[in-house]
């Protein structure tokens, strides 16, 4: 019997099954025709192809409609999520990174410290050697200044310049004895004498003889008032070896030469004009001589002594006189870190050598038990007052201990450092646990 291929095509689903909207209901035009294809294979196809598809969807005139409209509406969210999903994916990596780069950490350390009350703790003292307690240094600085003094009158003057010389002895290990008015004579030919008869001591070894005399100008004038310089002894000519080994050098200026009229004032406006003048040059010299001294070293006051060679006057106009005087100091420095050991050698008998500073170790009371220190190579110091000592360690060794450790390893890295008694540690960024590897983004702060 022959197939309604038009029945058997309808007859699984029927459009007509399913209830459509009046108002979108729509009928089909007289001029819309069905084409229908007698193939029984080509039927058969269809049918199997819907049979195959229980799930289809039944067939609406909208349908078409419907799924050309939601299909890019899906894709285009999707594409809107992805972006977004893309931009705080890069976001999250930038801050991830911009924070690797800023790691670091801050450790804030305390170190081991003890108070103690020096009394006249006693110091032996050699220049530049290492035979005694402490070993320091000098520095010689000079500075010349002047001061205005009123005149009184004017008075006729026929002065003779004079300074002290040091004479050496390199010739014998014998005196060499000197009659009074020896002559002494510098580069530029002027003639200088001592008022009375001398011996100088015979070398030692390699180290000359030595003595220290005021010579005299063999004229009057100012002409013979001149800087440090260099004597020969005329006399020792026909021994070039003696004239060569036995010599003289100042050890002051040669100053008060004059002749002629000149202005006068008062000794005791000169007196003190001189001592406010000797006052000023002195605190110039030691801020000087403070300012020169190495961030390692220390200067005390104390430890300082000036030298004043007096120039010669001069007459100024509105009738006053200008003195002038040069003075030199000589001040013992330092090191601070030697200083500080040989203290807590001297106060803790449990003291291991270990570094240890003294905070503000210079305003301890400092005093040379003899005066005359400074101008030999050693001595005994004394030192006065409260001192703090704090422990040192070494900052690039404890960094290295540090790195790529957390904080629950600090008390253990502790251990290795016996000067420090606290560490706390932060570090950047929050959430990372452990210290950088990297040295350079570890910062040691010393709290104490």
């Amino acid at each position: 019997m022959t197939k309604n291929i038009v029945e058997d095509v309808r007859a699984p689903r029927s459009i007509r099954d399913i209830p459509i909207p009046i108002e979108k209901k729509k009928s089909l035009s007289p001029e819309t025709h069905i084409h229908i294809t007698h193939q029984t294979q080509q039927t058969n196809d269809i049918v199997s192809d819907f049979r195959q598809r229980p799930n289809q969807q039944p067939y609406h005139e909208n349908d078409s409609e419907m799924n050309y409209e939601e299909e890019p509406r899906n894709s285009a969210n999707y594409s809107k999520y992805l972006l977004w999903g893309i931009v705080v994916l890069c976001i999250l990596v930038l801050f991830f990174a911009v924070s690797s780069f800023f790691t670091g950490a801050t450790v804030s350390v305390t170190r081991k410290s003890q108070d103690m009350n020096l009394s006249a703790v006693s110091l032996s003292a050699q220049k530049n050697g290492q035979t005694a307690d402490l070993e320091y240094q000098t520095i010689t600085l000079s500075e010349a200044d002047s001061a205005m003094v009123p005149a009184q009158g004017t008075e006729e003057v026929d002065r003779k310049a004079s300074g002290t010389i040091v004479i050496y002895n390199n010739f014998s290990t014998a005196p060499i004895n000197l009659i009074k008015n020896t002559r002494f004579q510098t580069p530029a030919g002027l003639i200088y004498r001592i008022n009375n008869a001398i011996s100088i001591p015979g070398k030692k070894g390699t180290t000359p003889g030595r003595l220290e005399v005021v010579v005299y100008a063999d004229q009057t004038g100012a002409s013979y008032n001149i800087d440090l310089s260099d004597f020969t002894i005329p006399g020792f000519q026909t021994d070039k070896v003696k004239f060569a080994q036995v010599y003289g050098r100042s050890k002051t200026a040669m100053t008060g030469g004059a002749q002629g009229l000149i202005k006068k004032i008062l000794p005791s406006d000169e007196l003190t004009a001189r001592t406010n003048l000797e006052n000023q040059i002195t605190q110039k010299l030691i801020a000087q001589a403070k300012s020169q001294t190495p961030d390692q070293f220390v200067l005390y006051a104390n430890g300082a002594t000036t030298t004043f060679e007096v120039q010669p006057n001069q007459d100024q106009a509105n009738n006053t006189v200008q003195l002038n005087e040069k003075g030199t100091l000589n001040a013992i420095i330092i090191n601070k870190a030697d200083l500080a050991k040989a203290l807590a050698q001297k106060e803790f008998t449990d003291y291991d050598g270990s570094p240890v500073e003294i905070a503000s170790i210079e305003n301890l009371n400092f005093s040379l038990s003899d005066p005359a220190t400074l101008e030999k190579t050693s001595g005994t110091f004394l030192f006065t007052g409260s001192a703090k000592f704090i422990w040192d360690y070494d900052s690039a060794l404890f960094k290295e201990a540090l790195k790529g450790k957390s904080n629950k390893d600090i008390p253990s890295i502790l251990t290795n450092f016996p000067a420090i008694s606290k560490a706390d540690v932060v570090i950047r960024p929050f959430w990372i646990s452990t210290l950088p590897s990297n040295t350079d983004r570890i910062k040691v702060v010393n709290v104490q």
